[in-house]
């Protein structure tokens, strides 16, 4: 352990303000008893200073701890206990680790306490523990409640809002706003980020690290509640990450303009002009309307607006490569200028090629694949350049074989492990359970009884989410029920869903009631009034896929401590089948909604594969138990041969 600094040595006083002088004693008296040093306030997050010393790592705050005889030995005993759970979370020795809200809100809550085998409330008891021994150090903003310390102002501004979670989350950034003199009217941005900022550095929570979006949008809210109209405008939260793209708008005209004509092409938009450049006339038979993907004979399926969303965003990739890598912005006047002359394409592709660390797949294979298909179809460059980047595309794509990624075969892995799977199984209903506890407020159970909903819809009807984001509650739940208020199946018709296919499904009874509990207590808590969407958002659409996909993989990991992606839990469910039912692929074809048997055989036949492997070392297991003494009695005749080896 580095040497301590002499005044890190000292008790928690003396980092503040000198010792009170000693009390006098009259003569003759007995000595007086020991008088406890005073412990100065913690400071609120609005005056809290840096200290101007550097944080000490846990290794010496266990040294300090000691010698804070103001505690009780098993205070003291609770504090170096939480610094040692702490280090075990974050998985670095306590020499390592510095006693900075920053650094530990960036470390401690990145893993949950199932992954690292300790329980929820153990947890807890480790967090305030470090947050106690922060604020003896002068590191963390003070525990403050409610707001009777806000001035005049704030507490106008937050006495117009009705006693709401999204309230009780503006109510520290309203003590900062006071502390720091600003008033409601001059929030902005700017200001949302200089929070962010003095919260992550003041105070040890989960939050800590991600509750712009959050707390702007109960910013946004707050403004339409009050009872006159708001000076202050709308905030938005700093981006999480710092954007390396730049918007089409960066560009010239005319390479907005193709991107523009691309996007209508791939999508099935295009349609064939007049002489004098209007569109023809005619219906969706006639010769008016061209198929955009007829090319050289063949005709493609256009691409649906997420597919379409993607190329355009590769677009957008692509051409910030070409600027950050020395092309000037205004040369960049048509697509083809990515790929033409042939070295531009090759600089895009090092650069995340680069980026990614040489990995093939993901970002690097779809921006090759979308340069690909600007020089075979956009525009004209010469027949070599293509040839290029048809083989450039061949390079970047992931070699899997139809098999299943490395990526969702851990996932599975992780899923049909016995304990886990066992958890899993059970998961919505004991979430269902805690949604229904007495005193558990609306918007905490509604979220909790949408968790349990997901889950179980993807155990028992393992849509994409992408449909399952896309369901719709008149329209595709149908109730076929004697009382006509339980859904039993879904229904979502053809051209709906992500491959254009049907879906028609049954719903279990588990599912069932998870299902109608959702619509007739809590769906509501969660979206607007009138709304249709299953999963509403928080205006008038449906939660986004990333919310979704969000909401699912925290309460996975929160509560069993994996790391799983939504798409996992559709390879789950075909496991379950085939391990009941080996070979029935057509069956899971069938359940997965896929076009081809052939894809459904790639991918799963390794879990039959594995089974039979699993199989087989159980009959070489009993084999081995049935001729145990059989061998021994073998071996005591000779038959195993001499030691030492014979003539």
């Amino acid at each position: 352990m580095a040497a301590l600094q002499p005044s890190l040595l000292l008790p928690e006083t003396s980092d503040f303000a000198p010792l009170p002088p000693p009390m006098p004693v009259p003569e003759q008296a007995p000595p007086p008893m020991p008088v406890p040093m005073p412990v100065p306030a913690p400071a609120p997050v609005s005056t809290l200073e840096p200290p101007s010393s550097p944080p000490p790592t846990f290794a010496e705050a266990m040294v300090l701890i000691e010698g804070w005889s103001d505690l009780s030995a098993s205070q003291r005993r609770d504090l170096v206990s939480a610094l040692r759970g702490a280090a075990h979370i974050i998985g670095k020795g306590r020499s390592d680790i510095l006693c900075c809200p920053a650094e530990l809100n960036d470390r401690l809550f990145s893993r949950s306490p199932a992954s690292v085998g300790i329980g929820e409330k153990r947890f807890q008891n480790i967090a305030s523990g470090v947050r106690r021994m922060l604020r003896r150090l002068g590191r963390h903003s003070a525990f403050v409640r409610g707001e009777a310390m806000l001035g005049a102002a704030w507490r106008g501004f937050m006495g117009a809002l009705p006693n709401t979670p999204r309230r009780a989350g503006l109510r520290n950034f309203a003590r900062w706003c006071d502390g720091q003199g600003i008033l409601p009217d001059a929030v902005t941005d700017t200001v949302l980020a200089a929070f962010l900022e003095a919260d992550r550095h003041t105070r040890l929570a989960a939050s800590a690290t991600h509750q712009g979006p959050r707390l702007a949008a109960a910013w946004n809210w707050a403004l339409t509640q009050q009872p006159e109209p708001a000076r202050a405008a709308p905030i938005k939260a700093p981006a999480r990450r710092v954007p390396y793209t730049l918007p089409f708008e960066a560009y010239p005209e005319s390479f907005q303009a193709s991107v523009r004509a691309f996007g209508e092409r791939i999508g099935g938009r295009a349609v064939k002009a007049r002489s004098d450049g209007k569109p023809a006339a005619g219906g969706r038979f006639s010769a008016a309307h061209i198929n955009p993907f007829r090319t050289k004979g063949r005709s493609f399926k256009p691409l649906k607006p997420a597919s379409v969303n993607t190329r355009l965003f590769a677009i957008r990739q692509a051409a910030a490569a070409l600027v950050l890598t020395g092309t000037p912005i205004e040369e960049i006047l048509d697509l083809s200028d990515l790929v033409h002359p042939i070295e531009r394409a090759g600089r895009i592709l090092d650069f995340y090629d680069a980026r990614a660390g040489g990995k093939p797949g993901g970002q690097v294979q779809q921006i090759a694949e979308t340069l690909r298909q600007i020089g075979c179809f956009h525009g004209e460059i010469p027949e070599e350049s293509r040839a290029q980047l048809i083989e450039w595309a061949a390079m970047a794509k992931e070699s899997r074989r139809g098999e299943m990624g490395p990526k969702a075969r851990t996932c599975l892995l992780q899923l049909i492990d016995p304990r886990n799977r066992a958890r899993l199984l059970h998961l919505p209903q004991r979430l269902a359970r805690e949604a229904g506890a007495e005193g558990m407020d609306a918007v905490t159970a509604a979220r909790l009884l949408r968790q349990a909903l997901l889950i179980e819809l993807w155990l028992t009807c393992p849509l994409r989410i992408s449909d399952l984001r896309g369901l719709l509650v008149e329209a595709h739940l149908v109730y076929l029920d004697a009382d006509k208020r339980t859904p039993s199946h879904i229904r979502v018709p053809q051209g709906s869903s992500k491959t254009g296919e049907p879906i028609s499904w049954p719903l279990a009874a588990s599912t069932r009631k998870l299902l109608r509990l959702w619509l007739d207590r809590h769906r509501a808590t969660l979206g607007m009034a009138g709304t249709d969407w299953l999963f509403p958002g928080m205006g008038k659409g449906a939660l986004s896929v990333n919310a979704l996909r969000e909401a699912f993989q925290k309460v996975i990991r929160d509560r069993l401590g994996l790391e799983i992606y939504p798409h996992a839990m559709r390879h789950f469910a075909a496991y379950l089948f085939l391990k009941a039912n080996p070979g029935q692929y057509e069956v899971v074809r069938r359940i997965l909604g896929h076009r081809s048997v052939d894809t459904t055989t790639k991918f799963y036949c390794r879990l039959e594969t594995d089974a039979a492997a699993q199989a087989f070392d159980e009959v070489v297991t009993k084999e081995r138990t049935a001729t145990r003494l059989l061998a021994r009695a073998a071996g005591r005749k000779g038959g195993g041969g001499r030691k030492g080896g014979g003539q």
